[in-house]
């Protein structure tokens, strides 16, 4: 007895999409589950928000690249305070030290005007998860929350960068003198 097979071509056949809801949705549904108010500028690829963090707020951004095979979520929380130009190189080995301790996320600044912020990101050929939208705006956030301190007594005070590892680890009851 023979069994039929049968056979297919893939290159030609047409997979629906099941999940209809773009990236720039699922961010902003998101975003609204934590009642944090978003600007969008009308633009499909970016949003933007304020937020408060322990010691101040930051500014955070969001682009979104949305394709058919290819999606990238990337979150940035900027800091709204600038180092200033004589201070930028000590802050700069400051950021270097934390991203090379960093596994996920990264810091960067702006050498000309001294603007600083955090960036994570996700990219996927698969569906991004609620999840996956959480740890990238979340992390992006908690990294400037947890080095905002140190960074400002490197920039502003006489603190040293060889220190801003040992200073983001603070205690929670720590305060800037």
């Amino acid at each position: 007895m023979s069994k039929k097979i049968e056979t297919i071509d893939v290159d030609a056949t047409v997979i629906d999409r099941v999940d209809e809801t773009t990236l720039f949705e699922q961010v902003t549904t998101w975003l609204e589950q934590q009642e944090w108010k978003y600007d969008d500028s009308g633009k499909p690829d970016f949003l933007s928000f304020s937020l408060s963090i322990k010691d101040a707020s930051v500014r955070v951004c969001c682009w979104i690249h949305d394709a058919p095979d290819w999606k990238r979520l990337s979150a940035t929380a900027i800091y709204y305070t600038r180092v200033p130009a004589h201070r930028r190189a000590e802050v700069a080995l400051a950021l270097a030290r934390i991203n090379y301790a960093t596994v996920v996320g990264c810091f960067e600044m702006d050498v000309n005007d001294g603007e600083v912020r955090t960036r994570c990101w996700h990219e996927s050929e698969l569906p991004v998860t609620d999840e996956m939208v959480d740890r990238v705006i979340r992390r992006s956030v908690d990294l400037a929350d947890q080095y905002l301190a140190p960074l400002l007594a490197i920039a502003f005070g006489n603190a040293p960068a060889d220190q801003v590892l040992e200073m983001g680890k603070r205690a929670e009851q720590a305060t800037l003198q």
